[in-house]
């Protein structure tokens, strides 16, 4: 009878006896509250830590790298584009900064879409999609007969684009907590392998062939990232969420032998807290009392940064002043590109000395220093230097404001909540071009402006609220009070016990809440 007992156990705690898939039954809401309360199931947060760090996170931080990787070349390219097309089809200054700002109108929909998508039907899903959609357009782009079809195209391949926070955050759910900070920001770098692939590529293809080779060529890296799909886990925390353990368990073993390390044969997992208490709720759990003021104070920052990241890229290629006869200074663009490695490096020098939220205070005020002074007419060494430091503090600071976002938000929400986020910043990329690329501004009045974009956003991410004890680790949220949810609490945990980040929760009690990331 006791062997039964434990049979029947097994089943509803979604067992996988050698590690089959079919063998798991639907995980009902009594067999979630039955996995609670017993002592011997892992947390999928506690899973993640057995695994460890190893074989498998690095391919998965190579191919989720590349299509990071994409929203950085397509950012640099336009750069390029939006000359070069201006001479070859004799357009005017309207239709020149509709090229760059089509990009970020496929971008701003495109966020909020993969960021829903990827909560609903799974990050793998997201993650193919949009590469797909970035490689498709991206290689049409290249055979376009006029800028009318070239605007279609770069608005999809920004749709596409946009879908490059899914893999951030996949990257983020399968992280134990001592690397996760480390690994995400190191993550960060192959956004500046991009920038230096694209200049490169120009500095080679352009004068030798033309535009319409590199736009083609700056597709190329999303070929490698669809041809290591069917390798592509799906995330074992956004299964747990769909009460799909078996799912995930096989996902953590398959990582776990990667890894070199095991987990136990007969591993049981609890449900996570945000899937038994705020289900139903949604996005809306964004504009709940426990994190509305972090909401509102990351979206700020995101539209700060994306109006004065993408900004500093097309205007300081205005500021150079060719030579040599050659389209642009390639070799300045170059240098500020290459610079955002050392922003990179700061930042992860820094972040857990000083905290998320101090970082970015820093790094975004560096930023707005070095975008003003670069309105004065210094000679070309020195714009030099200011574009390396303006490029190496906005790197290292929107770095921090990527690490810190899917950190904010709970499983149910994370790429939702980092989808707003991002379309945020694709509504400062859509109006910058138009701010950086007018002829009716000077360069130290567009100078002027994104210095005072950067002071808000310094701004904003003072009125952060402080990080919690231990930032590497995430919220969870848990329904409190009456049923219908009103009422929220956010807490956190550090090592085995939990502690609640009373200020962003109003409260100081503590609470026995898995850590959600």
């Amino acid at each position: 009878m006791a062997d039964d007992d434990n049979d029947v156990r097994r089943q509803e705690s979604c067992v996988v006896p050698d590690h089959d898939v079919g063998a798991c039954c639907d995980t009902t809401a009594s067999s979630d509250e039955d996995l609670r309360d017993d002592d011997e199931a892992l947390s999928i947060h506690d899973a993640i830590k057995m695994v460890g760090f190893g074989t498998f996170q690095k391919r998965l931080l190579v191919v989720s790298g590349l299509m990071f990787m994409a929203d950085a070349v397509e950012v640099m390219l336009l750069s390029f584009l939006q000359v070069l097309v201006k001479k070859e089809w004799d357009l005017t200054y309207t239709q020149e900064a509709g090229i760059t700002a089509a990009v970020f109108a496929g971008e701003l929909p495109g966020a909020l879409f993969w960021g829903f998508f990827a909560d609903k039907y799974g990050r793998r899903k997201g993650f193919l999609l949009s590469a797909l959609c970035i490689a498709v357009f991206g290689i049409l782009s290249a055979f376009v007969p006029d800028v009318w079809w070239l605007m279609v195209c770069r608005a999809m391949v920004g749709f596409g684009v946009s879908g490059a926070l899914v893999p951030f955050d996949l990257m983020a759910e399968f992280l134990p907590d001592t690397e996760r900070a480390r690994v995400l920001l190191a993550f960060q770098l192959f956004w500046t392998v991009g920038i230096a692939f694209v200049a490169i590529v120009a500095w080679v293809v352009i004068d030798a062939w033309g535009w319409r080779w590199l736009t083609g060529l700056c597709a190329t890296p999303l070929v490698l990232v669809l041809m290591s799909f069917p390798w592509m886990p799906e995330s074992p925390k956004w299964l747990v969420d769909q009460h799909r353990y078996a799912e995930a368990i096989d996902v953590l073993h398959a990582t776990a032998q990667l890894n070199g390390t095991s987990l136990p044969a007969s591993v049981r997992l609890k449900p996570l807290e945000s899937s038994k208490y705020n289900k139903g709720r949604g996005v809306r759990d964004l504009c709940s009392p426990v994190l509305w003021r972090v909401s509102t104070m990351l979206f700020l920052i995101w539209l700060g940064f994306g109006l004065s990241y993408y900004g500093i890229i097309l205007l300081f290629p205005r500021i150079f002043k060719p030579d040599d006869g050659q389209a642009f200074n390639y070799t300045c663009i170059f240098l500020a590109a290459v610079a955002e490695v050392l922003g990179v490096f700061l930042t992860i020098a820094i972040v857990d000395k000083i905290g998320r939220r101090m970082t970015q205070i820093v790094l975004y005020f560096l930023c707005t220093v070095a975008v003003v002074l670069s309105a004065f007419d210094f000679d070309l060494v020195a714009l030099t230097i200011l574009a390396m430091a303006a490029r190496a503090f906005i790197m290292g600071a929107s770095s921090v404001t990527w690490l810190a976002t899917p950190e904010a938000f709970p499983t149910h929400v994370r790429t939702s909540g980092h989808g707003i986020a991002s379309a945020m910043c694709r509504i400062g990329g859509f109006i910058t071009p138009f701010i950086a690329d007018s002829e009716d501004m000077s360069v130290a009045y567009v100078c002027a402006i994104y210095g005072f974009c950067l002071f808000l956003t310094t701004g904003a991410a003072v009125l952060l609220p402080p990080d919690t004890i231990d930032p590497d680790l995430p919220c969870e949220m848990k329904r409190l009070g009456d049923d219908d949810g009103r009422e929220l609490e956010l807490v956190a945990l550090t090592g085995s016990s939990a502690t609640e980040d009373s200020s962003l929760s109003g409260s100081s009690d503590p609470a026995t809440d898995e850590s959600d990331l």
